[in-house]
């Protein structure tokens, strides 16, 4: 596992360690055990997910066959079952989402645990996320969470994304392919997938915001103001029918194009949570 992470480390990839292999064997082992599978098959499920990315020692490309034979070695000296060795080789060797298909409720559950392990800790040079897509991406989920529904119907993801970093689109121009196969495996678990993501980029938006208004505020006439008070209008008055017209007012092309900007992400997050969050 070390080695193949230091070969990916190499190529510019993304951190693929124990601390990887590990949260996938957990979130894995959650995902059987709480659909209601044996004690052993949530074993195995945590053995898959912690060789699944073995393969990687050898080459990137097919590394989830190269991991699967390797596992099968592996397994077969330690005596393994030839039963339990089947369904441990068949889940690493169908997680990779260029060929993979679930095929079994471990094989499900492994794709899902590890195609759902996005977050920022993967990034290794923070200095260079402005240039590689997957290191932005990942840099702009602050967090991530997967869970069953009580009633054990959903699927749910649940990331906060901060657009700052990378947009919407960006995290599904190269995860698109990654979410469709976590729903297919889901659909073999049972379970609907869904995407909840929240998006964060207050940081960046308030000050602007805050800014426009505040320019604003400082614009407005006072001749407007003087003449609402000869009226006898008091301060909520003078609020409502001189200060909140004259924002609206101005900040109205502004306002929509942020919608505009908004409502392009509506597709994608309706192809993947039917509407939903």
């Amino acid at each position: 596992i070390q080695r193949a992470d230091e070969s990916l480390k190499a190529l510019g990839f993304t951190e693929h360690s124990f601390a990887h292999v590990c949260l996938v064997a957990e979130k894995a082992a959650y995902i059987m055990e709480t659909l209601g599978y044996s004690e052993r098959e949530v074993e195995l499920v945590k053995i898959a997910g912690y060789l699944h990315d073995i393969g990687n020692v050898i080459n990137r490309i097919d590394h989830a066959q190269s991991g699967a034979v390797m596992a099968f070695r592996i397994l077969d000296r330690m005596e393994f079952p030839p039963e339990e060795i089947a369904a441990i080789v068949t889940a690493i060797g169908n997680h990779d989402e260029g060929t993979g298909v679930p095929v079994n409720a471990v094989a499900a559950a492994l794709i899902i645990a590890d195609k759902s392990d996005v977050r920022r800790s993967r990034v290794r040079d923070k200095a260079d996320i402005a240039q590689d897509i997957h290191d932005r991406v990942n840099y702009s989920v602050t967090g991530s969470q997967l869970r069953i529904s009580e009633d054990h119907t959903q699927m749910i993801l649940e990331l906060t994304v901060d657009t700052a970093v990378s947009s919407i689109m960006e995290y599904f121009e190269i995860f698109m392919k990654r979410m469709l196969l976590c729903r297919k495996a889901a659909d073999k678990l049972g379970l609907s997938f869904r995407v909840t993501i929240i998006v964060i980029n207050m940081w960046v938006g308030i000050p602007y915001t805050v800014m426009s208004v505040t320019g604003i505020l400082q614009n407005i006439p006072a001749e407007q103001y003087e003449a609402a008070r000869i009226d006898g209008a008091n301060a909520f008055q003078q609020f409502m029918n001189v200060t909140l017209p004259y924002m609206i007012f101005v900040m109205t092309p502004t306002l929509i194009s942020s919608f505009t900007g908004n409502i392009n992400n509506f597709n994608i997050i309706y192809l993947l949570s039917g509407g939903g969050p």
